[in-house]
Parts: structure tokens; sequence; C-alpha cells
């Protein structure tokens, strides 16, 4: 029996060793070098360690909690923006895809094919905008805000949209406690 332990031991010491260097060489991987000046990017500090729990979105909008292990697949997820640390924020991101993608359908519907020319600035450009009061309708000539929503060509459609979708847009986007 006392061999085994020792043997349990020895492993339980290897795997440490190894996780702490695969954690390493992640850290290295991801850490943004302050000696940068002349690189034109940056990369993104990976908040994951070696077994960690997280959370993504699957392909067909199920949220589903996985470990790290480091594997391309994980890097994969982590450079697209598919990882999250709790499933609620995970739960939150999905319902936010939906909105989008039902919102963006809407919008461009209502556009029919018009798309915003930002060297017109005489033509104006509705956006949905936030306040203390809510969200309401804007109209932009030169401004490209890059709003989240996209623009409309007219006034009546963004009003429509916020008739349609503002409370989700309130309840996602505003209101929500995100992580």
């Amino acid at each position: 029996m006392e061999q085994h332990e020792v043997l349990a031991k020895e492993l339980e010491n290897a795997l440490d060793k190894f996780s702490e260097n695969v954690n390493k060489v992640l850290k290295e991987m991801f850490t943004f070098k302050g000696k940068t000046k002349n690189k034109k990017y940056w990369d993104m500090d990976c908040p994951y360690q070696y077994g960690d729990y997280y959370w993504y979105i699957s392909d067909d909008g199920i949220v589903v909690r996985s470990n790290w292990f480091c594997h391309k697949l994980d890097m994969n997820r982590f450079y697209i923006g598919n990882t999250f640390p709790t499933e609620q924020s995970a739960k939150l991101e999905a319902e936010r895809r939906r909105l989008l993608t039902l919102f963006n359908a809407f919008r461009d519907e209502c556009n029919d094919g018009w798309k915003p020319d930002w060297n017109d600035h005489n033509s104006k450009k509705w956006v949905i905008a936030k306040t203390e009061e809510g969200i309401y309708a804007i109209w932009t000539v030169g401004l490209n805000t890059f709003s989240y929503f996209g623009c409309f060509k007219n006034r009546f459609d963004t009003e429509r949209a916020i008739e349609f979708f503002g409370d989700e847009i309130k309840k996602l986007f505003i209101d929500c406690e995100c992580d």
C-alpha cells in the first residue's frame, strides 16, 4: 500500500508541475508586452488556467460549461469572444445575439437595400440613442457613432424598431446586471 501512495504522490507532483508549466506558457503567450511601441496589434490576456471552468454558446444557442484545457478549441472560442466566466454572462450574451439577429433582419428589411453614405452630410441617418429617460430615435448626418443597432433610413422605421424591440434592448443592454 505504501508503494502505491508514493507513486500517487509522485504522479500528483508531476501533474502539478505540468499544470504550472502550461499556465506559465499560456501567460507568456497571452500577456501584453509593455515594449510593443512599434507593433500594430494588441493581444488579450487569457483569464483561464488549465482546468478552470468556463461557459460558451454552442452552435444551437445552448449555453455549455466546459473545462479549459488549452486545446485549440478552447483558444478558438476565446479569440472569437465565445468564452464567459459565468453561466449568467453566457446566457446574457446568447440572448443579446438572438435579439441582434432579429433586430438586424428587421432593420435590413425596413431599409430595403439602403446603406448610410457617411460622405453625404445632407442626408439623415437615423439611430437609436439612450438617455436617462430611455431610448429614442435621433438623426445624424456626418457623425458615424458606430451604433450597435446600425442606421435606419427614416424616423418612422426607427421608432417602430423601438416599439418592437425597445423593452428587450433595455433589458439586455441597459438595465441588465452584467458581470
